[in-house]
Formats: structure tokens, C-alpha cells, sequence
């Protein structure tokens, strides 16, 4: 690794061994959130076998080629001299180069390690003179050039905006079917990986003009890409190594809004090397492959995409069939589609891979996990390893053999070697070395994604002596408090307002977390009370919660606007979970609240809470003190709450006139400011019951209009 400056190395940024349970990956920034060094090698796994990535050589090198290799080394070497002497360009430190894959032997499966360098056949001058004008794109996503060394060096600007955009259409995390309101609706539409490592691949060639394409490298996704509601601007930027001529190893950076670009950061969202030769070898014949005690999948491809177990749309459902699974891997069949349905502009150029067939893969790969992993079978793409092209590409329609062989699983990642054959039997494409990061979810945070009508992500919560409402329990997993599972959460179970509101408000990411885990538990104590008395399952997305003017929220539906009988809510929140509770009359004056058991110290007793709060807080355990101070403050809330008001004048609003230990139910008297704003509660005090859950303490309350 080498300092961007001096080009001298910088040890700063070694990662050090660690175990191999520590989550230590690229996309943990993104969908895990803690901030472990990124940057990471084959070197520091704690499986030997681990460091070896399957993949064959980029083609023979014959005499003639490596004594033009050479050559263009050496010249190449002379002319970064001379650059750095007149001054006349930036200079480039050198990268690392990446892992050495070895080749795929007699099976697929064991592959015997070698030391091929992987070199492309050369690329002559005469092969590399540049024939196409620079208007002349590479490919549907080679960007606008912003500056450009020949031969050297090129930064190329993107638009991404869905608005047009079949990617945008086609790629939705998080379902295709979210609301009957409007069933253009879908999930949160996201790069796929594949069309990421096309982008590296589109710029690169820009410094390559009339090379062939033969294969990827070390292909690594910090962050997805996602469209936002605007146009966004991803800078792509290529530089060829001096060293290895056909090599270029490109770089991609989400720079966000185009009216609003973001900080400018030298770490780049996605990278790769691309590697270019005069022609694409001929395809060799396929490895051996035997899954040693294959079964019939139970899955069928039309179900894969039909039941939603994938996001995916016509234009990218490639799987063609499921042949067999096994615990060491898969075999299915891929079509090849085409790659001009997710052109903006069928007519222009096509793209140098073909982003929907190695799309599929990963399909088949998480049908595997469906198939195979009792927990952790959500699996996303992390990195490619090794891609190799042979060939010319097949045509429109063709049907090939995917062949899967699993290569390692272990806590947190798959890792998988693949070969893409031909009917011939000959491989078209063969992948080294790929990684999907495990998802540990329970199964209804899967699910939800596949019938957000249907599946409930809460639990319900005991609220005896109230038939005719519900109080639910929201404690997700931490990957979906956080980018990206939190924007597709956000998608598919708000409405397009609620969407909107939720970006408004600026603070903390984790309060817009907060928000939305609020607004679902809402919706769903709402839904199960319609489900109880046999109502029709009801899309989150359609459904809407705005605040009235005191703040207090109100549930709307979209299918039905005008209705003014919909449950009556309430929602609180605290770091980690979210509670709501619902009554089935809209009438209803409703409160909840929770919060996280902790010591407090005497200034905020003698701040939240009135003497007579504190003497009846004396008369109990001390050791269970921090306990019922966190009751006492919920019932508080609670109470607040159901006058539409809340603690208008702080903790004096309301006062525990009353505490019964045995229940934890809590008598609760307005203050003279909600008793005057709220006759029709001041008569007698508000019955509020407590109870713990875990490390947190909760509250609710009722009163429905035959109470008062």
C-alpha cells in the first residue's frame, strides 16, 4: 500500500491480522456500519486454502508477446521517467497488485495453486493506436471525460438518475409488489454489482481504444449505489499500470447530488482492475464438475423470481432453470438476455460484459443459500476475484450451464468459484474467487420483503383487559438500522409523503431510523387489528401517518382517503427499538412510551420527577430503583401522550398520584395545564400500567370514549 503523495509505502494503512470472526469487509461500512479498515488482503485469512482464488491465465503468452511485453515495459518505464523529470503530467503511485489467482484444474472444486501472473497476451502499439474519436464511447456507461492522458489516465463523469433508467426499473431492492395505490411502486432501486464492475470496465477501456475486454480483477464494493430522487454524479477514474501493459485498475466515487455534490473522499465507493488484450482467447474446455450428492432443487426458476424470493425484474431474470443443489454448490441454467433492455438507448453501444448473465450468478448462488444455510442464507455480493472472457459473446436467447462450486463458508461470507459454459461444453465465463457477505436475519425480515402485505416484522405485546387494541414491539436487527437496509425498509413501508418527510428533518441518522422503525410498528398494530377481525391484508406503502397540529399522530389510508374511522396511534422510541400501540376506536385516547433501564443520577430525579414521585420512588427496593425510575418516566410519557398534547409544560404536566409495585400499574393526574386543555381526561387519573422487557421499561394507557 503507498501513500497517495509521496508513492512511498504506507504502513498506516496494513491491516493487521485479526480473527476470523472480527467483520472486516468493504461493505460493513455500508451495511454494517463499524469502522474497521476496508482495505484488506488474501494474505491476513486465517484459512490457507483461503488465499487461493481459482482462475485460469488471461490467455497463452507466446515468445513473441513476452519479448513485446518486455518492451513496452521498459519503454513504458522510460517514459514515467520522463514525465516525472519535465513535469508535464500527475504522477500515479503504483497500486498493489492483486492476489494471484491460480488456475481451475481437472475439478472445479480443487484447484491446485500456481503462480501464473495472469498477464494478458500483449497488446501491441499497433493494436493500441487509437482509431475512435473521444465522443466515441466504449460502452453505454463510459461517462463524460472530464480530463484524459492518453494511454495514461482518464476521469469520466456519470449521471445516474432513475428517472428512465431500465437499471433503475429492473434492480429494486426490496420487492417488486409494495402498494395497490399505486403498483408503479417498488423497492429501492440499486446498482447492481455487475453493472458497477461494467462501469470500471467501460472507463478503463477509454485508455485501451480497440482492445479486447478478456476479464476483471480483484473487483471490491465498499458501498452500494443507490438512485436517489435527483440526478447524482459517480466520477470514474482510471490509470493504467506502467508495469503491465492492458491493465488498468479503475476506481469509482458516488460524488451524490449533481446540484449538491458531496465532500470529495479518496476512498472510492467500488474498484477493480479491468484487463484488456488484442483478442480474447479461445475458450477452453470446461473442468470436471460433480456435486457428489446432487438433489432436485425446490425451487423452480418462475418461482425464484414469482414468489419475490428475488427482487428482480424481466429484464434481468436470466435463470432459466435449477437443476441440482448440493451442500458444495449448484448447477442451473442461464439465457442470455438481452443486454440492450437496460440501455437507456437500445441503439447505442453495448456493454463490454454482460452484466445480466453475471447478474444471474449471483441467483443461482443465493438459491444455494436458500437452499443450504439454516441461518445467514441472505447473501449479497462483496467481491470478485477473478472474471475471465473467452471468446465471442454468444448470441441472443442461448442457454448455458452455470456451474457453482462453494469454495468456502464461514461466518460472515460464501466464497465460490463458477464456470458459464457454452453448449459446446466450452466456458465462455469463468469467476475466481467470489464473496457474498451473510445477512443474519430472522425469517420475517427476509419475508418482508417478498409480501410487505402480509408479513409482520413486530411482536405483539400483553395488554390485558383490551381486547380492542394492540401494542407492538419493534426491536430489528442492526443491519436494518442502518444505509442501505434501512433506505429499502424506508421504501417499502412508507408512503412516498412519509418517504419525503423522513429526508426532510435533519439530526442524527440514527433519529431518521428511529422515525421509520416508529411508523412501522404503527402500521402494523393497525394491520393486525384489521387481520383479527378478517380484514384483507394492507400494504405498509399504503398507508400514511402525519402528525395533526398538536404533533400527535394520525393514521391515513391511501386507498381510501376520506375515512375518518382508522385506528387511533401512538408511537415511541428509543435507541434499539420501537413501540406502538393502536385502538380500534379512532376516538381513542392512546399513549405509550419506552426506555432504556440505566442509572440515573439525583439531577434528573430531582428534575423529572415532583417529591411526592420521589417519595413513593424511596419507598422501594433501591437496588431496583433504576427500574422503576424508567417506569415512573414512561408513565409519564404515556399519559402525556394520550391527551394529543403532551408534557406541554415538562415534567410537571402530569404526576404518578398513585404506584401499585405488585402490578406496576400507575395512576397518572394531568397538571393544571393539560386538566384545563383537556376536561374530558382531568375528572379522575389516568390508569397507566407499566412493564419491563429486557433492559428497557414500557408504558401504556387507554381510554376510550365509553370511559369518559
Amino acid at each position: 500500500y503507498y501513500n497517495n503523495k509521496s508513492g512511498e509505502p504506507d504502513l498506516r494503512r496494513v491491516r493487521q491480522p485479526r480473527p476470523a470472526e472480527v467483520k472486516a469487509d468493504p461493505l460493513w461500512d455500508e451495511l454494517i456500519g463499524e469502522q474497521f479498515d476496508l482495505i484488506h488482503s488474501s494474505i491476513y485469512d486465517t484459512d490457507p486454502a483461503a488465499a487461493v482464488m481459482p482462475g485460469a491465465a488471461f490467455g497463452a503468452c507466446t515468445a513473441d508477446d513476452a519479448a513485446m511485453l518486455s518492451f513496452l515495459g521498459t519503454m513504458r518505464s522510460f517514459l514515467e521517467a520522463q514525465r516525472h523529470v519535465m513535469g508535464s503530467g500527475l504522477v500515479v503511485p503504483g497500486e498493489p497488485d492483486p492476489s494471484v489467482a491460480p488456475r481451475i484444474g481437472t475439478d472445479i472444486r480443487h484447484a491446485p495453486a500456481c503462480e501464473d501472473d495472469l498477464a494478458p497476451r500483449a497488446v501491441t502499439d499497433r493494436k493500441l493506436r487509437s482509431t475512435t474519436r473521444l465522443s466515441d464511447p466504449p460502452g453505454p456507461w463510459a461517462g463524460e471525460v472530464r480530463s484524459m492522458i492518453e494511454g495514461r489516465e482518464v476521469v469520466a463523469i456519470l449521471t445516474l438518475d432513475a428517472a428512465g433508467d431500465p437499471v433503475a426499473e429492473y434492480h429494486t431492492f426490496g420487492g417488486r409488489r409494495i402498494s395497490v395505490v399505486d403498483p408503479a411502486l417498488k423497492g429501492l432501486p440499486v446498482l447492481p454489482f455487475t453493472v458497477m464492475a461494467e462501469m470500471l470496465a467501460e472507463v478503463a477501456a477509454r485508455l485501451v481504444p480497440g482492445a479486447a475486454l478478456v476479464g476483471l480483477r480483484d473487483v471490491r464494493a465498499r458501498r452500494w449505489v443507490r438512485y436517489e430522487e435527483g440526478p447524482i454524479a459517480l466520477e470514474v477514474r482510471a490509470e493504467a499500470d506502467p508495469e503491465r501493459p492492458g491493465f488498468v485498475r479503475a476506481r469509482l466515487f458516488n460524488r451524490g447530488p449533481l446540484d449538491a455534490p458531496g465532500p470529495v473522499e479518496d476512498r472510492p465507493d467500488v474498484e477493480g482492475v479491468a484487463v484488456f488484450a488484442a483478442a480474447r482467447s479461445e475458450p477452453p474446455e470446461a473442468a470436471p464438475f460433480d456435486l457428489e450428492a446432487p438433489e432436485p432443487s425446490r425451487f423452480t426458476a418462475e418461482a425464484l423470481y414469482g414468489e419475490q424470493w428475488l427482487f428482480h425484474g424481466p429484464a434481468l431474470r436470466a435463470v432459466a432453470g435449477i437443476e441440482a443443489v448440493s451442500p458444495i454448490g449448484i448447477e442451473g441454467t442461464l439465457r442470455v438476455l438481452p443486454r440492450r433492455a437496460l440501455l437507456r438507448d437500445p441503439s447505442g453501444p453495448r456493454p463490454l460484459t454482460d452484466p445480466i448473465v453475471l447478474d444471474a450468478f449471483t441467483h443461482l448462488l443465493g438459491c444455494w443459500g436458500l437452499h443450504q444455510l439454516a441461518e445467514g442464507e441472505v447473501i449479497f455480493p462483496l467481491r470478485l476475484g477473478t472474471l475471465e472472457i473467452f471468446g465471442d459473446d454468444p448470441p441472443e436467447g442461448t442457454d448455458l450451464a452455470c456451474r457453482i462450486a462453494i469454495r468456502s463458508v464461514d461466518r460472515y461470507r460464501v466464497r465460490a468459484d463458477a464456470e458459464i459454459v457454452r453448449p459446446d461444453g466450452r466456458v465462455w465465463m469463468r469467476l475466481g474467487g467470489w464473496e457474498d457477505w451473510r445477512f443474519y436475519w430472522p425469517p420475517r425480515y427476509r419475508d418482508v420483503f417478498r409480501q410487505p402485505d402480509r408479513v409482520l416484522l413486530g411482536e405483539p405485546l400483553p395488554l390485558p383487559g383490551a381486547e380492542e387494541a394492540v401494542a407492538i414491539w419493534l426491536q430489528p436487527p442492526a443491519d436494518m438500522g442502518r444505509p442501505i437496509w434501512r433506505d429499502v425498509l424506508e421504501q417499502v413501508q412508507l408512503s412516498p409523503d412519509e418517504r419525503a418527510g423522513c429526508l426532510r428533518p435533519t439530526g442524527p441518522e440514527d433519529r431518521r431510523t428511529l422515525r421509520l422503525w416508529g411508523r412501522i410498528a404503527a402500521k402494523e398494530a393497525a394491520r393486525r387489528l384489521w387481520l383479527a377481525s378478517s380484514g384483507p391484508p394492507v400494504y405498509p406503502a399504503d398507508l400514511t401517518i402525519a402528525p395533526d397540529p398538536h404533533g400527535r399522530p394520525v393514521l391515513r389510508s391511501r386507498l381510501e382517503p376520506m375515512r375518518a374511522d382508522l385506528p387511533a396511534v401512538s408511537i415511541a422510541h428509543v435507541e434499539g427499538v420501537a413501540v406502538a400501540l393502536a385502538a380500534r376506536d379512532p376516538s381513542a385516547k392512546v399513549g405509550i412510551d419506552v426506555e432504556r433501564i440505566h442509572p440515573r443520577g439525583d439531577s434528573f430525579e430531582a428534575l423529572a420527577f415532583s417529591p411526592g414521585e420521589r417519595s413513593q420512588l424511596d419507598r422501594l427496593d433501591p437496588a431496583d430503583r433504576p427500574a422503576w425510575c424508567a417506569r415512573l418516566w414512561c408513565a409519564k410519557e404515556a399519559a402525556a401522550k394520550a391527551t394529543g398534547l403532551g408534557l406541554v409544560a415538562g415534567p410537571a404536566s402530569v404526576e404518578v398520584v398513585n404506584l401499585d409495585p405488585p402490578t406496576g400499574t400507575m395512576a397518572v393526574a394531568l397538571g393544571p395545564d393539560l386538566a384545563a386543555a383537556c376536561p374530558d381526561l382531568a375528572g379522575e387519573p389516568l390508569r397507566v400500567s407499566t412493564a419491563l422487557r429486557g433492559e428497557y421499561a414500557w408504558a401504556w394507557t387507554l381510554k376510550g370514549a365509553s370511559d369518559r
